[in-house]
Parts: structure tokens; sequence; C-alpha cells
């Protein structure tokens, strides 16, 4: 049903959804809890299933598709305005990345606050004998126009956000390395916009968890859902990333460069997080889903700091569930932040409902 890729991301169609199961919620309003201040239909946003599931950066949603080749149908990212007013359908032309690139496989992709589109992944190369692998960032205009391509050398770049003073932030890891063992590399980099590297953070042997992490994403029709979950996020002050097959969250403030590494309880059995953004510091908010039998209850989430290193998720009352008749699969889940809001998929994707919510 989707195209054979090696990650284990969080992105599923709605019949998946069905037949797995899950158990989800309907953002309602609920007495006493959080309420929605906006509400907005954009099913233009929720495309095909080859592309990612759209998430919201600097006010613009993005939708990739997740391998480009050079017979590919469509080889263009969509971007369109959270305010519905712009869109653009952006090309990107295998020669952006390598003059010879065979085919390319897109990770993520976020907008800088000047309204440059910034993509990262990797690229095959045909030799003769076994294909060469590259990495990359690049910068593209809304037009199309390539303005820089960044080689990552070994470190694959798996997610990528942009934070509020135009730098970027990459999630990923050296693959190199995880297969024979060799962790000691840092998992986080940061990067001007041109490319130049600022620093890098979160040592992979600070992890407690199995190797070989694998955190490429696949497109949203895929099934296999939980394996090496993993989150990026820039928030107003700082930037975090949520490590799932290490149940921990580590964040930076972008000024001080203090950083914080938390331990997550986690939320119950069969419990999948679906969707994390970051608003202001230490403000960390999760949607939650349900595979099967759980204590836990599918919505949305604050991360509470315990203290000696570890943390839980507080359920937010935010939800309410969808009425008995009502046998068709819906869901909360978080798209990404605009300012001071979380923004959420409320529904079934394909009917496009999104909220605002200020927590």
């Amino acid at each position: 049903m989707a195209r054979r890729l090696l990650c284990k991301c969080p992105f599923l169609i709605i019949v998946t959804w069905a037949a797995m199961g899950w158990h989800i919620s309907v953002l309602g309003q609920a007495p006493g809890g959080l309420q929605p201040w906006k509400h907005k239909v954009m099913p233009n946003i929720f495309t095909p299933m080859y592309r990612s599931f759209p998430r919201l950066s600097h006010g613009y949603f993005i939708a990739i598709p997740r391998t480009l080749s050079q017979t590919s149908a469509d080889n263009t990212i969509l971007v369109t305005a959270a305010d519905g007013s712009a869109s653009y359908s952006i090309p990107l032309p295998l020669v952006y990345v390598s003059p010879t690139a065979a085919s390319l496989r897109l990770a993520d992709a976020a907008v800088l606050p000047n309204l440059t589109l910034i993509v990262a992944g990797s690229y095959t190369e045909p030799t003769g004998g076994p294909s060469k692998i590259g990495n990359f960032v690049a910068t593209i205009d809304m037009v199309g126009n390539l303005k820089t391509t960044i080689n990552l050398g070994t470190f694959l770049p798996e997610r990528i956000c942009a934070a509020d003073d135009g730098t970027v932030w990459a999630l990923g890891q050296v693959q190199s390395k995880e297969m024979v063992n060799n962790l000691k590399y840092d998992l986080m980099r940061h990067y001007t916009a041109a490319g130049a590297q600022l620093g890098s953070y979160l040592p992979r042997t600070t992890l407690a968890a199995r190797w070989p992490l694998d955190f490429e994403p696949k497109s949203h029709g895929s099934a296999a859902q939980v394996a090496s979950l993993a989150y990026l996020t820039c928030g107003a002050q700082s930037v975090g990333a949520y490590i799932g097959a290490a149940s921990t969250w580590f964040e930076i403030d972008e000024l001080t460069g203090a950083s914080r590494e938390v331990t997550i309880d986690r939320p119950g059995t069969n419990a999948v997080i679906t969707g994390l953004t970051l608003l202001a510091s230490q403000s960390v908010y999760a949607s939650i889903a349900l595979t099967g039998a759980s204590t836990a209850e599918p919505g949305l989430y604050k991360l509470s700091v315990l203290g000696s290193g570890r943390a839980s998720w507080v359920p937010l009352n935010t939800q309410r569930a969808a009425p008995q008749s009502d046998s068709r699969p819906n869901i909360v889940r978080i798209t990404g932040r605009d300012d001071d809001s979380i923004v959420v998929v409320n529904g079934r994707p394909l009917n496009g409902r999104l909220a605002w919510i200020k927590p």
C-alpha cells in the first residue's frame, strides 16, 4: 500500500486506523476544559497517502512526497498558508542536491520565518557498483529556486525544525556507527540557513535505548507506527527532541545553551504519541491515541517534570468521546504550533477540520 521504506513512524491513513482498532477522541467543548478559540476547515492540505501527514511550520502546512526519482509522477512539495491566503506547489528537481542523483528520500521539511522552505533527507547516485548515498539539507524559495544545499556527510537528518531566529535544527543519526554499536556521536545539530554548523547536542551514548535506532519516516499510508518514534520541535525560546525508543525528552534553551534531559513515564499500555509540539520553554504537548486496551485515555497531554530526571504525561480536559452511534474513526492529532497555540486535526483528517487551542 505504501512504498517500501526503512523507518517506523507515526503516519497512518484512516483505513489503517480503523483496522488497528485505535481508541480515539474528538476535540469537544468539555466544561471546565480547554476550549478551541479558532476552527478552520482545510481538506486540501490532506493529500494522497504517498505524502506525509501535514505539519505546521511558521504559519504554513507542509506535505512532502517521501521518495522522488527521475520518473516520479509528482516531485512537488505542497505548502499551504494556515490562514488560507496562499498555496504553493514547489518542484524539487533531483539535480538540486546532486548532479547525478538517481533518487531522493525526503525525511522532513519546515518553513523559515522569511518564507524559505527547508527540506532534509538523503539521495542515491549510481556508481557502477553499490549506490553512493549522500545526506543533505536544502533551502528553496516558494517559486522553486534553489538557495543552498548543505552536504551533511555521514549524518542522516530525519527530523528538522525552523527556529524563530532563522536557524535550522536537525535530529538524525549516523547509521554506519549505529550498525557497529559505535554510539560516539550527537543526535542533534544546529545550523545557520547557509549551512554553517553552530553546535551539536544530545550524545547518543546517554540514551538507554537498544541499538540500532532507526528514525526514518514513512508515508502516512504505512502501518509501521511505533518503532523508533521521534519528534523534533522548535518552540518560542527552546528546541526539544522526543526519542520514543528511550522515552526521553531533551530540550535546549536557544539563548543560554542550558539543556535538560528527562526520562518520561509511559502514559499506559498501547498508548502511541501521534503528534508533539513545544510552545514556550518546558511547555511540551502531545496527542495520544490507543492501539488497544489501556489505562490511558486518548487526547491531548502536557509533559510534567517530576524532578530527579523524570517526567510524566498529564491528560488535558480537551476531548469528549465520539457519539456511540458514530462508528467512524475520529482523532485529535497535533500538527504543530501557531505562535502560542496548539493546532490539532479534529476528527477525520480527510474532512480537514482544524482547531487552535491556547493552553
